[in-house]
């Protein structure tokens, strides 16, 4: 915001747009319980006083967001990860022995909320492919804790993909993959655009369990990262047990591309249509041990 300011004030820049991936607050979209600050709003107007003109973000927690803008780019990872699995799918199509007509393909939706988002990404896939989601109840006053009490469509012997935009303790995912595969799902994909992989820890702030530990020990057999987060795409290159099962793409051409584009005055409908969509991205790290 100082940066900002100062282009601003002194620089006399005749436009200022922000690229920030990963929006802040994002999941403070509105007041959860009495008297809390809607966070997401509150630093969108931050920006604005301090003088921002327009934002390039990708895959906000909500499209609500785009509203607390004057002016605001937002990118979609769907169209990437329906891409990226569908060149994944044709591989399991030959180990599994399936069908290769996608009707074998499920995307599982965190809860209800996010079923039209699922439904969205299930269609960008194949026309086949069907949905289902989790049955889940939020633990009050326990920051990233969810439980999940069932599993509403049909799994068993399919590939399911679960897709969410942010992945903090993973403690959501990992129970939606627990309860698919308890369905009889022959494998499970876990996608997420924003990848935080929070460790367990308890009141002392010592470390319980390990990100790596957890995800090991689920039943996700890959999970697709983007680097939007760079600080988890170096621990993936530390830690060996998220080197089994994570797969991180680089979204470096993506928004090269829209900020290219928005010089020019297009949209980004325009610039998805415009050009091909295996150019926008690229896989920078590719599990040492697939199951």
């Amino acid at each position: 915001m100082q940066l900002i300011n100062a282009t601003k004030r002194t620089g006399k820049a005749k436009e200022i747009i922000l690229v920030m991936p990963d929006y802040p607050c994002a999941r403070q979209d509105k007041t959860h319980a009495m008297r809390e600050c809607i966070s997401a709003r509150l630093v969108a107007d931050l920006f604005d006083k301090a003088g921002l003109d327009d934002i390039i973000t990708i895959d906000l927690h909500s499209e609500q967001i785009e509203g607390f803008f004057k002016s605001v780019d937002h990118l979609k990872m769907t169209p990437i990860f329906a891409d990226y699995l569908k060149k994944r799918y044709d591989k399991l199509t030959k180990k599994f022995n399936l069908k290769g007509d996608y009707s074998d393909l499920v995307v599982v939706a965190p809860d209800e909320g996010g079923l039209r988002s699922a439904n969205d990404f299930a269609k960008r896939i194949g026309e086949n492919v069907e949905v289902a989601f989790a049955k889940q109840q939020r633990k009050r006053n326990v920051i990233h804790k969810k439980k999940i009490y069932g599993l509403v469509g049909d799994v068993k012997n399919k590939i399911v993909v679960s897709y969410d935009d942010i992945l903090a303790t993973g403690s959501t995912m990992f129970n939606v993959a627990k309860a698919v595969k308890q369905g009889g799902a022959k494998y499970m994909f876990g996608l997420c655009t924003h990848a935080l992989g929070f460790d367990d820890k308890d009141e002392d702030n010592k470390i319980i369990k390990t990100f790596g530990q957890k995800l090991d020990e689920s039943d996700i057999d890959e999970l697709v990262v983007t680097n939007s987060r760079p600080e988890f795409y170096e621990c993936v290159l530390k830690d060996e047990l998220l080197q089994k099962k994570t797969n991180v793409i680089s979204i470096a051409k993506y928004l090269a591309e829209a900020i290219k584009r928005s010089k020019k005055g297009e949209t980004i409908r325009e610039m998805m249509r415009n050009i091909e969509i295996e150019d926008l991205y690229e896989e920078i790290y590719e599990a040492k041990q697939e199951k």
